[in-house]
């Protein structure tokens, strides 16, 4: 093996719900929607494996007055994301011990997000792993020239290690 990239929402540790929680918060009041159609389908549909910006664009009218908006909703999203995040987030089971493993064989891994990189620190930290796989070793699809899941994400994990 000759290193590891780990996604982060969903595999170093669980945060679909509270993903889900924080768009629930937010839309009815910025946007009006009734929280009834905020289900799970919806969430799948609209949200889950999507870059912020992406869902936002989605989300809004087309215009150029509301890409700044989508950045500002996108960034309340995620506070009230992080919010929920540092009370509940754990490490998935097994997560520490896979680890170890690589450090044993001198494996190197590193995250590829889609996430904000503020947002992917923070829940790094949260989850105590920001000494193994900090800022260093982490890399963001939104610095990047796409998104997960076009490779460049991908490709620059690889370069980086």
């Amino acid at each position: 093996m000759a290193c590891l990239l780990f996604d982060l929402d969903g595999t170093l540790t669980e945060t679909d719900r509270l993903h889900h929680m924080a768009y629930r918060r937010l839309l009815p009041t910025l946007l009006g929607t009734d929280v009834d159609t905020l289900d799970d389908a919806w969430f799948a549909a609209t949200v889950a494996g999507r870059a912020n910006r992406d869902v936002w664009r989605s989300l809004l009218p087309p215009g150029p007055s509301n890409e700044e908006l989508a950045e500002s909703m996108a960034q309340k999203k995620e506070d009230a994301f992080m919010e929920l995040a540092r009370l509940e987030c754990t490490p998935l089971a097994g997560l520490v011990e896979l680890l170890d493993f690589c450090d044993e064989k001198s494996v190197p891994a590193c995250v590829v997000t889609n996430a904000p990189r503020r947002t992917a620190e923070e829940l790094l930290s949260c989850i105590g792993l920001s000494g193994r796989l900090g800022p260093d070793r982490t890399v963001c699809g939104m610095e990047c020239s796409h998104t997960k899941p076009h490779p460049a994400p991908f490709l620059a994990g690889l370069e980086l290690l």
